[in-house]
């Protein structure tokens, strides 16, 4: 079965990114009763050389408009990276699927075969836009995403792998019947 390139991509920028935002308001909820400073939490990591919670936040929404402005071939409207709480982290989140909604699905459409020429810190990627799509686009958010998620269940927010798949679960899943 041959999809259009938006129904492939779309879909699980739009979950994962829910998802986090609910998660993040778990996160937020907990750490209030808990006596947790939400700046202090922004600036955890996992080890010395790896982002900091919030910079994984920041990664993760880059990627997102990154990789549908490229197969659209616009250009990446920019988001401030100063947000000092988990509300902020929220708001970028949710301007990040305003962005990724207001992209006509044509024009993501078009970019399957356009060759893309995309710069990193190491050099230049050449391949067209599905190529870029499933090996360096979703392997980036879904990197940053998962990052920030076990950021966030280090930090003693209970959370578990129904949080990150979130609205699948609400949407699709029938519950075994209970034994008597």
């Amino acid at each position: 079965m041959s999809m259009p390139l938006h129904q492939v991509c779309l879909p699980p920028l739009r979950q994962t990114l829910g998802s986090l935002s609910t998660v993040l308001n778990m996160a937020s909820t907990h750490f209030a009763e808990a006596g947790t400073d939400e700046a202090a939490f922004l600036q955890s990591r996992l080890a010395p050389d790896m982002f900091t919670f919030a910079q994984q936040i920041h990664a993760m929404t880059d990627h997102a408009r990154r990789l549908v402005a490229l197969l659209a071939d616009l250009e990446m409207p920019e988001i401030a990276t100063d947000e000092t709480d988990i509300a902020g982290l929220r708001r970028r989140i949710a301007a990040t699927l305003n962005f990724i909604e207001g992209v006509d699905t044509v024009a993501i459409d078009a970019g399957e075969n356009r060759a893309l020429a995309v710069s990193n810190r190491i050099g230049v990627l050449n391949m067209e836009g599905w190529e870029y799509t499933m090996r360096v686009g979703f392997p980036q958010f879904f990197f940053h995403a998962t990052t920030a998620y076990n950021l966030i269940r280090h930090a003693g927010v209970d959370v578990g792998k129904r949080h990150f798949l979130g609205s699948v679960f609400a949407e699709k899943l029938t519950p075994h019947a209970k034994a008597p």
